[in-house]
């Protein structure tokens, strides 16, 4: 939204600025201070440049349109979840404490929803750069956490924040170790199923039994990697959503997330397998793009759990919030692989702290992606 609102406040800026070019220019002309053919050209330059202005102004506000309609629906949603609620805690299915903690969250969202429905209407209505000002004020300032500005963490609050919340909320651990899990248990089938199989060498007197067993070797890897993917990403769903709900004043529920996570898991498939295929092609291309790309993708997934983006729409969302944030999405990338890095650098235990910070990294990104949105 805030990058809809300065594209809009720009395009109205610069339409203002080129219609009083456009006035000073007919004065001129007026005053007969310029020639025919320079007016006649320069004229001609600055209603171009109006026209195709005019023409952005109406895209950007295409687009807060089918914003606004989105926010209404994801409203109405939020309501009903509301009303659902009251009724699960009434027949039983939660108890008290679940019932205020989980009222207070969708209150909370429902407060926020209402709101940015209130910017976008105003944005939808707006016709100078100076009613933008006047209703939106925030758009008209720098948001940065190398700032310090108030209303956004800085990158110190950032660190710590989400520090915080690992330490009080050290369950955001579990799902990380759904892979972790997987992989020990498929290490020690494989070994048993090669340690049993090699041990019974008249199974391999002809080439269809070695074939057989080079099959199911492949069979059984290609099966290990889907499902640890898979896990994968079910993990990083999970733990974002927790992070929600911890960060938003509410307590993080494991069972509650997965029952959240699990209508997303298509989506955070898809992009799964689809963000790795981009990312591979924009390495191939001399590195440059895929670091870009890396940057520009880094959010998909709080795209998909936060504002429950599909596959497709959780891209464009990534590229607008890394575009409206570029300096600081950045700073937090950076800082997740540096501290990746350093963390799996040290000898012995370095594996084993990269497993217990993945979480810090993931609550890293969503706090910010939740501060700035």
């Amino acid at each position: 939204m805030t990058n809809r609102s300065k594209t809009l406040r720009d395009a109205l800026l610069k339409k203002e600025r080129t219609l009083g070019l456009l006035a000073n220019l007919t004065k001129m002309k007026s005053d007969g201070s310029i020639k025919d053919e320079q007016y006649q050209s320069m004229d001609a330059g600055y209603r171009q440049t109006i026209d195709s202005l005019s023409h952005e102004i109406d895209s950007i506000k295409n687009g807060i349109s089918t914003d606004l309609q989105a926010k209404e629906k994801e409203l109405d949603d939020y309501k009903q979840e509301l009303s659902n609620l009251t009724i699960r805690q009434k027949v039983g299915e939660i108890s008290a404490s679940e019932f205020q903690r989980m009222e207070k969250r969708l209150k909370n969202k429902i407060e926020k929803t209402e709101k940015d429905i209130s910017t976008l209407e105003t944005l939808a209505s707006v016709n100078s750069s100076s009613e933008i000002a006047a209703s939106v004020p925030e758009v008209t300032k720098t948001q940065s956490i190398t700032s310090g500005i108030k209303g956004s963490m800085t990158i110190s609050d950032l660190l710590s924040r989400a520090f915080e919340l690992y330490k009080e909320n050290p369950i955001i651990a579990v799902p990380s170790l759904l892979p972790v899990a997987w992989s020990i248990l498929s290490t020690m089938l494989l070994a048993a199923f090669v340690v049993g199989t090699t041990s019974m060498p008249y199974m391999y007197d002809s080439e269809d039994a070695i074939m057989a067993w080079i099959g199911g070797m492949m069979s059984g890897t290609a099966v290990f990697f889907i499902v640890f993917w898979s896990l994968l990403v079910l993990a990083e769903g999970i733990t974002i959503e927790m992070i929600q709900d911890a960060f938003e004043g509410g307590q993080a529920d494991l069972g509650r997330s997965w029952q959240l996570t699990k209508g997303k898991l298509g989506s955070l498939i898809a992009v799964a397998i689809v963000v790795p295929v981009i990312l591979f092609l924009g390495y191939v291309l001399f590195v440059i793009p895929g670091l870009i790309l890396t940057l520009l993708l880094f959010f998909v997934a709080q795209a998909i759990m936060i504002d429950n983006k599909g596959a497709l729409e959780s891209l464009g969302a990534s590229y607008e919030f890394v575009k409206a944030n570029l300096t600081d999405s950045a700073i937090v990338a950076l800082v997740s692989i540096a501290i990746y890095f350093v963390v799996s650098m040290i000898p012995l235990i370095g594996f084993l702290l990269v497993l217990v910070a993945i979480p810090y990294f993931i609550a890293l990104s969503t706090i910010f992606y939740i501060d700035r949105r």
